[in-house]
C-alpha cells in the first residue's frame, strides 16, 4: 500500500467526532475565546483593564495554548498510536503484509497533520490579535512572535509524537492519556524544583520546553543552553519512536 495513502486513511481514522470537538475546543476555541474575554473586559472597564493586545497578552496566550494544546496533543497522539489495537483492527491491517514497522511510523505525521491543522490558525488568531488589539501597548516585535510560536508548536508537536510512541508501547490509550498528562502537566513540574537533583533536571522535557520559551525578564527555572534543551526533546522523541517502533513490530496480532 502506497504510504501517502496509508497516512491518508490514518488522518480519515482521526476524523472522529469526539476528538474533532475536543482538539477544537482545546485549540482554536481556546484562542479565540481568550482573546475575545480580554477585548470584553477591556471594552467594559478600561480603567482597570488594558488592551486584549500586546507582547504580554501574547505571553498569556501561549501558556494558554501550551497546557491546553498539551492536552489535545496527547488526546491526538494516543488515539493515533492505540485505537487500531482498540478496534481490533491491527490483526486485520498485519495480514496485508504491510511492514509493522510502517503501521506504526504512518501514524506520527497523520497525528501531527491533524493537530497542527488545529493549532496554527489557533495561534494565528493570538498572534494577530496581540498586534491589532495593542492600542496604546508596543505591539510584539516579529521576532516574538515567531519565538512563542516555535515554543508552544515544538512543545506540543513534541506531545503528539510522546503520546502516539507511548500508547503504541503499552497498548492502551487510557493508559498512556492519563500517565502523559500526569507527567507533562504535573509531576514533570515538581522535579523541576527539586533542587537536589542539579542538572539531572535539564532531561525533563518541560525544562528543555521553558528554554525555548521567551523568558521576558522572569529566571528560569531549570537553566540550560538552547542546544541542550533541543537534544533533550529530540532525544525523547527518538527514544520513544523507537520503543513504539519495536512493540508494534513484536506484539501479537
Amino acid at each position: 500500500m502506497d504510504t501517502y495513502r496509508m497516512i491518508g486513511a490514518e488522518l480519515l481514522k482521526l476524523r472522529r467526532r469526539s476528538l474533532v470537538a475536543w482538539t477544537g475546543v482545546l485549540t482554536l476555541g481556546a484562542s479565540v475565546a481568550f482573546v475575545v474575554f480580554n477585548a470584553i473586559r477591556h471594552r467594559a472597564d478600561p480603567t482597570h483593564y488594558g488592551p486584549a493586545g500586546g507582547a504580554t497578552n501574547l505571553q498569556h496566550a501561549a501558556l494558554v495554548l501550551r497546557y491546553l494544546g498539551t492536552v489535545a496533543a496527547v488526546l491526538v497522539g494516543t488515539t493515533a498510536g492505540g485505537q487500531d489495537r482498540a478496534s481490533g483492527m491491527f490483526r486485520d491491517l498485519v495480514t496485508t503484509g504491510t511492514s509493522r514497522r510502517t503501521l506504526f511510523l504512518v501514524r506520527l505525521p497523520a497525528a501531527l497533520a491533524f493537530y497542527l491543522v488545529w493549532f496554527l490558525p489557533a495561534y494565528t488568531i493570538a498572534a494577530v490579535a496581540s498586534i491589532g488589539l495593542a492600542g496604546p501597548l508596543p505591539a510584539p516585535h516579529w521576532r516574538l512572535l515567531v519565538q512563542f510560536g516555535l515554543g508552544v508548536g515544538v512543545s506540543t508537536t513534541v506531545d503528539v509524537v510522546l503520546a502516539v510512541g507511548m500508547a503504541a508501547t503499552l497498548g492502551s490509550r487510557s493508559v498512556a492519556t492519563g500517565i502523559l498528562l500526569g507527567w507533562e502537566l504535573a509531576f514533570s513540574r515538581l522535579l523541576e524544583h527539586v533542587n537536589s537533583f542539579g542538572s539531572l533536571r535539564q532531561l525533563l522535557t518541560t525544562s528543555a520546553v521553558d528554554r525555548i520559551f521567551p523568558a521576558l525578564g522572569e529566571p528560569r527555572v531549570v537553566p540550560m543552553t538552547a542546544l541542550t534543551a533541543g537534544l533533550v526533546l529530540t532525544g525523547w522523541a527518538v527514544l520513544i519512536i523507537t520503543t513504539g517502533t519495536w512493540r508494534t513490530a513484536t506484539r501479537d496480532a
